[in-house]
């Protein structure tokens, strides 16, 4: 009895082959994608709260300015020891209000951390973030909340167009 002598693959074995490498490609890059978004929402959250400490320390037994941004401020005295640009690559607005906003929930001393260029995934991830961190209140895209502000809030208010999303935390100064 005769047997044929396989010398290599048929074809139908090859594109076996190739859609295996292309299914698990597609998943490698997808879980990577995935992996920097991660360690982008943690940098993110450490920003938030480096920020939170460093206002407070910096303006412990200093004056708190009256109003407007103090992101410079923050620069030139601390330099290196704070970073004011988001995981993303946008800048990062900081806000200081010495008198309060009338009453209610920003009536004391506050300061806001504000990220702006945010897609809509990002723009609930970063206002979940500020909702954990202790925000008095959270404005995202120029609506700011007087009452507790929750993801679903943030879902609602964030728009799909990438480039148009703000969301910005109010603290209280310790």
């Amino acid at each position: 009895m005769k047997f044929k002598n396989d010398l290599g693959r048929s074809m139908f074995e090859m594109v076996l082959y190739l859609g295996l490498i292309v299914v698990i490609t597609t998943s490698t890059i997808s879980m990577y994608a995935e992996s920097v978004e991660k360690t982008r929402n943690i940098q993110a959250d450490s920003q938030i709260e480096d920020i939170q400490e460093k206002v407070n320390l910096y303006y412990l037994g200093r004056p708190f300015p009256s109003t407007g941004q103090i992101e410079t401020v923050l620069q030139t005295k601390l330099g290196n020891q704070i970073n004011l640009v988001d995981p993303w690559g946008s800048k990062i607005t900081v806000y200081a209000n010495k008198t309060g906003a009338g009453t209610g929930l920003l009536a004391d001393p506050y300061f806001g951390i504000k990220f702006s260029n945010l897609d809509k995934k990002r723009c609930i991830n970063v206002s979940n973030l500020f909702i954990q961190k202790g925000a008095v209140t959270v404005e995202v895209n120029e609506t700011k909340k007087n009452t507790s502000f929750t993801i679903s809030d943030a879902a609602k208010s964030c728009t799909k167009d990438g480039a148009t999303n703000t969301v910005q935390g109010f603290f209280k100064k310790d």
